[in-house]
């Protein structure tokens, strides 16, 4: 640990624009010391347990399945739960100046070296699943940070079920026990494996309430489906199966839109905008980010991501009469390096802003930003994996849970849930003014011709005059509290 710790620490340090500040390390290490050091204080220490045998996994190692839950797994803990408090305080006086002398009490447990087997793979067959794993998550395109945590917790997980192997001994039989038993998983449920010590199997066994279909395509599918693709493209040679599929049907009772989002009603707009919550929020400057957000989400119909990555630099101007916002997933050259952009669709567009939004301000508010030299829309969210919009989405949620409206369903039981309900929102209430809005939101208006239309002209086809024409008959007959100028800090904060 204290190995792993110091030269992850040092190549950080190495990187000409690490990946994280200095307050979300620091933020980060405080975290984990309290924990670790609450574990051992207590002698609680199942929150460890998944990170010990990933450790393990990792370096090519497995714990038997004879040992778990017993007191050799428990001391192992112990001297894991050590280790890592020892480790985070190295970690911690460096950040706060110091430089300590490292002392490692005995030799290190020696790993399965993955790296030696991954480059000798084509001279090699003796390369374990374990090894393969660890070689995929460290080679992780930059482009694949989205699905980092994905795979950290997918993977692993494929190791505990179907045990540590010789690459080649890997069969489709060893998949399906995976996939069939994942499904049985209920929601959460590595929170059960930390506070039990119950083995993914058991866990399975008893459950009652199975993981979403939606979670199982778009989280285990897709993680195991590239694992696969890659483990085939560097490792055949070394006896890697190239047959080995992922098209398991899912078994379970719950579908797609077991939690599908609504459109919010009028008293509901009015309830976010109105609640002391939002009065305390408008009036402080340094929390009117918190403000903008649900507005622009309610006056663009855009995803959450595809508003907190607009670029005040590059991505809002004014034509004519007409103020407009791009989303794009093009970067330009003044881009946030911590950001990558995405737009679902890969279809970047420029909307109006509705006159509201002209009326409480947007447009000076991007004025400030740009002038600050800021390049996201909400400063004091900091990016995370790349994901601008991941903390304002938390924020979002929570929120609605403060004022009552998270989870409200209509009869359909569709509810709110989250910033996404500003889609549904823009759209329904287009609709009641009959006007469609499809071209704001991001929708396509295509025809039933695919192929032509990839060659039409969509500037062209629909105007920005036309676009603002639509928007402006939009309203969701509610008066929105005019916010307080705003005060930037460069230093992004965690609200």
């Amino acid at each position: 640990m204290l190995a792993t710790a110091d030269a992850a620490d040092l190549q950080r340090r190495a990187a000409l624009e690490p990946e994280m500040s200095h307050d979300d390390v620091t933020e980060s290490l405080r975290e984990t010391g309290e924990l670790a050091r609450h574990a051992w204080a207590t002698g609680h220490l199942d929150a460890f347990r998944p990170a010990l045998h990933q450790t393990l996994h990792l370096a090519g190692h497995r714990l038997d399945d004879a040992l778990l839950g017993t007191e050799q797994e428990r001391a192992l803990l112990l001297e894991f739960v050590c280790a890592q408090r020892a480790a985070t305080g190295l970690l911690e006086a460096r950040y706060a100046g110091d430089d300590p002398e490292i002392v490692l009490p005995t030799i290190p447990l020696q790993p399965a070296d993955a790296k030696v087997q991954a480059t000798s793979a084509t001279t090699s067959t003796t390369m374990m699943l374990s090894a393969a794993v660890a070689d995929f998550l460290e080679h992780l395109p930059p482009q694949q940070r989205a699905m980092r945590r994905k795979h950290e917790a997918v993977l692993p997980a494929l190791l505990d079920v179907v045990g540590d192997m010789s690459i080649a001994e890997l069969r489709q039989t060893h998949i399906n026990e995976f996939l069939r038993t994942i499904q049985k998983l209920p929601p959460r449920w590595t929170d059960i494996r930390r506070r039990t010590g119950n083995t993914i199997q058991k866990i399975a066994e008893e459950s009652k309430k199975c993981i979403a279909l939606k979670t199982y395509e778009d989280t285990y599918i897709a993680s195991l489906r590239a694992f696969l693709k890659r483990a085939v493209t560097d490792w055949q040679d070394s006896g890697f199966p190239t047959t080995l599929t992922t098209n398991i049907p899912y078994t379970g009772t719950r579908t797609k839109s077991e939690y599908k989002q609504r459109a919010l009603r009028q008293e509901e707009i009015e309830l976010i905008f109105s609640s002391e919550k939002m009065e305390e929020i408008v009036k402080s400057p340094s929390k009117i980010h918190q403000f903008w957000l649900p507005v622009v989400g309610l006056y663009t119909g855009a995803r959450i991501r595809e508003i907190c990555q607009i670029n005040p630099q590059t991505d809002f101007g004014r034509n004519g009469e007409i103020w407009w916002l791009r989303i794009t997933n093009e970067s330009g050259d003044k881009a946030d390096l911590n950001i990558i952009k995405s737009v679902k669709t890969s279809k970047s567009r420029t909307i109006p802003m509705h006159p509201e939004l002209i009326r409480l301000g947007l447009p000076e508010y991007l004025a400030k930003l740009q002038k600050s030299g800021e390049t996201r829309l909400f400063p004091p969210w900091p990016a995370r994996d790349g994901d601008a919009g991941v903390n304002a989405a938390r924020w979002f949620r929570d929120y609605l849970k403060s004022i009552g409206l998270h989870g409200v369903a209509n009869a359909l039981g569709h509810a709110v849930r989250g910033a996404h309900a500003f889609r549904h929102t823009l759209l329904t209430h287009g609709r009641l003014a009959g006007v469609k809005l499809r071209c704001i939101s991001g929708h396509s208006e295509a025809s039933d011709n695919a192929v032509a239309d990839g060659y039409e002209d969509e500037t062209l086809l629909l105007p920005l005059e036309e676009m603002q024409q639509r928007l402006s008959r939009l309203n969701y007959g509610v008066m929105l509290p005019m916010p307080v100028a705003p005060h930037f800090s460069r230093t992004p904060s965690r609200q």
